[in-house]
């Protein structure tokens, strides 16, 4: 039971990845507007964040109309019930499309790195950006940024094919 919901998990047995052959070295850039941003010194991959953006912009919008439509409803009532029902509901849905869509961009990035045999990946840590006090929109935004989780999924996924993640400053 999550939230308002059972979920099933399944373990499944999956056969081995292959493994990096390459020596190669890359860095990444993560960004708010532009997801995460690669290159190996040849190439580059910009993986485009604007969707992961449109979201966490269509949780904000939405929750402010639940909130409004909920604080003029009385404790208990099957009005407000209601209201709590649909805002949970689409909490899980939209948390589910967030999701989804980190992990598609970091399957992307995993998958460049192995076609060009990149043994080793610098990856940028943005927190000075955060910090900055640039206005309440502004703000908002970079409080929702989720480069920490982005970062995660990564190592996690490069870790499977023997490539290592090393965080260092901007």
């Amino acid at each position: 039971w999550h939230r308002n919901g059972y979920w099933l998990h399944i373990a499944v047995v999956k056969p081995a990845l292959e493994k990096v052959q390459g020596d190669a070295v890359a860095a990444v850039d993560p960004g708010e507007v532009h997801a995460l941003t690669l290159t190996d010194g040849r190439e580059a991959l910009v993986i485009s964040g604007r969707h992961l953006r449109s979201l966490h912009r269509l949780r904000n919008k939405t929750l402010r109309k639940f909130q409004k439509a909920i604080s003029r409803t009385q404790k208990g009532s099957n009005c407000r019930k209601k209201l709590l029902q649909s805002k949970y509901r689409f909490l899980n849905w939209i948390g589910a499309q967030i999701s989804h869509t980190e992990h598609a961009v970091t399957k992307m990035a995993a998958a460049w790195c192995l076609e060009r045999g990149v043994k080793k990946v610098y990856i940028g840590d943005p927190q000075g950006v955060r910090e900055q006090d640039c206005g309440r929109h502004h703000n908002q935004r970079m409080s929702q940024w989720t480069f920490g989780r982005l970062r995660d999924l990564l190592e996690y996924k490069l870790k499977r094919h023997g490539i290592t993640l090393e965080k260092i400053e901007e």
